[in-house]
């Protein structure tokens, strides 16, 4: 019909266990995200337009994050606790598009159309990395220092078949 797409959800955990790390103990492995959530549509406004949605979400990827720091002859350096024993945070974005299909001329043998779609439209600023760092003012105080990646970003496109 007119209106299609699909719903997809996975629970999956994944952990390990290597001897000598994290006391010999099991943590999360670094692609353990125990939730994975999708929702595609596409509507078919005519047989030249049509609109796409994709929104997805996921649990935050495990981390080892500092827990505090001690310092040696001058020297800061930082205590980890557990591994893994962290997320970074869930992650979500939701994708939009429309396509345009101009009439097919059947005197050429390809067929072509325009795509305008916007990568994360609400601007969700997932954490790509998070850093610690040392104030510069006050060298006892650390802050965490998020580097997000992709904004919102359109694109347009031609895309062809023969």
């Amino acid at each position: 019909g007119k209106l299609n797409g699909w719903v997809s959800y996975t629970y999956s955990r994944t952990t390990r266990t290597i001897e000598g790390i994290n006391d010999s103990k099991p943590y999360p492995a670094p692609f353990d995200k125990p939730h994975d959530f999708s929702i595609v549509a596409n509507y078919e406004v005519s047989p030249k337009l049509t609109l796409s949605a994709n929104w997805v979400y996921s649990t935050g990827s495990p981390a080892t994050f500092p827990a505090g720091k001690y310092e040696i002859m001058g020297t800061t350096i930082p205590l980890y606790t557990q591994r893994n024993s962290y997320r970074y945070p869930d992650y979500h974005r939701l994708d939009i598009a429309i396509t345009y299909r101009p009439k097919a001329n059947t005197a050429r043998k390809w067929q072509g159309e325009w795509n305008l779609s916007i990568y994360n439209a609400y601007n969700r600023k997932n954490a790509w990395t998070i850093n610690f760092v040392n104030d510069k003012d006050n060298p006892n105080i650390t802050y965490a220092e998020k580097t997000y990646l992709f904004p919102i970003l359109p694109a347009i496109t031609y895309n062809f078949k023969f």
